[in-house]
């Protein structure tokens, strides 16, 4: 549910990793990184795997609070820092329709 989210946030860095990824496992050329999320993405939807807390039927409006104040006050492994963490999470929550 966060990898999308997470790569994008680490675009610029993960940029060659990215491409890689695109031309070796899905074929893509001529393509961008963000393309190549795009191309992730449609892959979990293929699955019906959940892209959102509201695919997921999760509609508390207070989950990204709940899931923030779970966690360490370090910086995370991803080398993002606590705005980043927060994008990443608004992001997963999804829009309810």
């Amino acid at each position: 549910m966060t990898q999308p989210w997470l790569l994008r946030e680490t675009v610029v860095a993960k940029e060659e990793k990215l491409l890689q990824l695109g031309r070796n496992v899905f074929g893509l050329s001529n393509v961008s990184a963000l393309d190549v999320i795009a191309r992730i993405e449609k892959l979990y939807c293929d699955l019906n795997m959940p892209l959102s807390l509201v695919d997921e039927g999760i509609l508390d409006e207070q989950a990204v609070d709940k899931i923030v104040a779970t966690l360490p006050a370090s910086p995370p492994l991803w080398k993002i820092d606590q705005a980043g963490l927060l994008r990443i999470l608004e992001n997963v929550r999804g829009k309810v329709s």
